[in-house]
């Protein structure tokens, strides 16, 4: 397994292939509402290939200053349940606290929710997103 904190294009392709595959293809979210990034912003993203096969990523949000927030978790769905998601949170989690912050949020689907309690996240409220109910989650590491 490759972890990877994205900065070659190769790499950041892949980062896109699989949230084609996942958001856009998979549960159907419109492409305008995945791809929300600006043109020419910095983005941080984790990467995770298995044998050179692009299973996995997240973007990671450190533009507040009291947090980092985790965005857009998308794993390949014949590779769910292998333990790439929690390597993600935790490569995630790791670049959170290498930039010297100790806390970290994330907003999640409910369908999700058993999965963010497990890697020791904490619901703090639910607010209604734009076509659905989501669950902003915290954690101090």
């Amino acid at each position: 397994m490759e972890i990877y904190r994205v900065n070659k294009i190769w790499q950041l392709a892949d980062v896109y292939d699989i949230r084609r595959k996942t958001k856009i293809d998979g549960v159907q979210v419109p492409k305008q509402s995945e791809f929300d990034e600006e043109y020419d912003k910095k983005y941080n993203y984790i990467l995770i290939n298995e044998n050179d096969i692009p299973v996995g990523t997240t973007r990671l949000n450190l533009a507040n200053k009291e947090f980092g927030k985790i965005e857009r978790v998308s794993v390949i769905e014949k590779f769910q349940s292998k333990g790439y998601g929690k390597k993600l949170i935790e490569s995630a989690e790791a670049w959170v606290k290498d930039v010297g912050l100790s806390k970290i949020v994330i907003t999640s689907l409910p369908s999700a929710e058993g999965f963010y309690e497990k890697q020791g996240y904490k619901k703090t409220r639910i607010y209604k997103g734009l076509d659905r109910d989501l669950i902003y989650m915290e954690k101090i590491i």
